[in-house]
């Protein structure tokens, strides 16, 4: 019982975060399932929740979708998860947890002093490498966000293009994720469980996220996040 209201909330809140900033479920998640769960098991279970709040934002606003700009990106990050992915599931719990660790670490300091600062150009060139690094970083730690939502960012025009090409990447990416983990994992009867609590939780934090977003300042939620990556980074680098 412990583990599934721990699941519940932790997917609540993860997914009020997404619904409300944009950004921040899988971080979050992965910052706090590893306490309890092996890598792999976390990034299996984290799949009942992101496909609801990825599918959601993407129906809603497919008609913005950018192909011309998520092509590339896509294709590299696509091969990249691939590579991402083997690594994950043929290296030991430790030491992905401690890459984890370590990533968390970097990403929280880089994020909190120099995310707004760094400027890069749209062309296909950076886009690619976005677009592979964000596959890699997904694949092996299950954090894909940080190098795409920076080339989106300077790549759209406008909001709605933003939020809606970025969040097709993240469905196409989790399409292959889910195919993988089905041909290479087995499912487990406490999977599909703990999976049931991830995927009810993630509705409601849908729901609730969505009345909140206008309330929220973006800038308390992003300290959070930030102050929750570093704290679970050390955990895990330092940590038996």
């Amino acid at each position: 019982m412990g583990s599934i209201l721990f699941l519940f909330f932790s997917t609540l809140i993860a997914s009020i975060i997404q619904s409300t900033s944009g950004f921040g479920f899988s971080i979050i998640i992965m910052a706090l399932w590893p306490m309890m769960f092996s890598m792999v098991d976390s990034v299996w279970l984290s799949l009942f929740g992101s496909g609801i709040i990825i599918g959601h934002i993407t129906l809603r606003n497919y008609k913005h979708v950018n192909l011309k700009i998520v092509g590339i990106p896509l294709l590299c990050s696509l091969i990249a998860n691939l590579v991402g992915l083997s690594i994950l599931v043929n290296v030991d719990n430790s030491i992905a947890r401690r890459w984890l660790g370590g990533f968390l670490i970097f990403l929280s300091i880089y994020m909190f002093f120099a995310a707004d600062k760094i400027k890069v150009s749209n062309q296909w060139v950076f886009g690619g490498i976005a677009g592979s690094l964000s596959g890699l970083m997904g694949g092996f730690l299950n954090i894909p966000g940080p190098p795409i939502v920076i080339y989106m960012a300077v790549a759209t025009q406008e909001k709605k293009e933003y939020l809606a090409s970025l969040q097709f990447f993240f469905l196409i990416n989790f399409l292959l994720k889910v195919i993988y983990f089905l041909a290479r994992t087995e499912v487990h009867s406490v999977d599909i469980q703990f999976g049931l609590s991830v995927f009810i939780a993630s509705i409601a934090g849908v729901l609730i996220g969505t009345r909140l977003f206008e309330r929220l300042s973006s800038i308390h939620v992003k300290n959070f996040i930030y102050g929750v990556m570093l704290l679970s980074g050390a955990s895990y680098l330092f940590g038996k």
